[in-house]
């Protein structure tokens, strides 16, 4: 997308994703190469000078930024763009950044201090369900995209195994506005079939 206001950095943003659907293992950046954007743009950041023995202007990340200059999130609507390290860092939050090149990618469904599963199984997808799952030995929750006959095996699988692993299983619903609806859960003080639309 096009977008030419000033920009500040997000405050506490994720870290590189891992599983970006048909992007697997992709960093911000490689994410924004992808996309279209040059890998031999340069850091889009016009207005704050570097010092010169920096990393600007080079391209060295994919930076989350926002409209807002306290770095909050409105709406869970952020950009990204290519920076350098030194204007992605924590000492250049709450600069107002101008910037002349103004291709780059629209995220939706940011939520600060969420799990990096959760906001990657909101991105667009072919796959109408997704998956988030613990992986008890990993000590971490995962997501994984599933087709119509990946449900049903998923769930006979469930069924034979008797007590169903901590997961939630949600339905991506495009029409009229992209929906993503609770199916099945197993947590903690929970287990419906349907909870919640978001």
């Amino acid at each position: 997308m096009t977008f030419t206001g000033d920009l500040y950095n997000v405050v506490g943003s994720t870290y590189d994703p891992k599983h970006v659907p048909g992007h697997l293992g992709e960093s911000w950046k490689a994410l924004l190469i992808s996309m279209g954007i040059a890998a031999s743009s340069p850091c889009y950041v016009t207005n704050d000078p570097a010092p010169p023995d920096k990393s600007h202007p080079a391209f060295s990340v994919g930076g989350h930024m926002t409209v807002q200059s306290d770095g909050s999130v409105p709406n869970r609507t952020c950009f990204l763009m290519p920076l350098c390290s030194w204007h992605n860092s924590t000492s250049r939050d709450g600069i107002r950044f101008t910037h002349t090149l103004t291709q780059m990618l629209q995220l939706t469904g940011y939520m600060l201090g969420e799990l990096a599963a959760t906001f990657q199984l909101r991105l667009p997808s072919d796959a109408p369900y997704a998956l988030l799952y613990y992986v008890e030995s990993a000590q971490d929750w995962r997501f994984k995209d599933l087709y119509e006959h990946d449900v049903t095996a998923w769930a006979q699988t469930l069924a034979d195994a008797g007590t169903p692993d901590l997961h939630v299983l949600i339905e991506r619903v495009q029409a009229p506005d992209p929906q993503h609806i609770v199916r099945s859960v197993s947590l903690p003080g929970f287990n419906a079939p349907e909870l919640a639309r978001f």
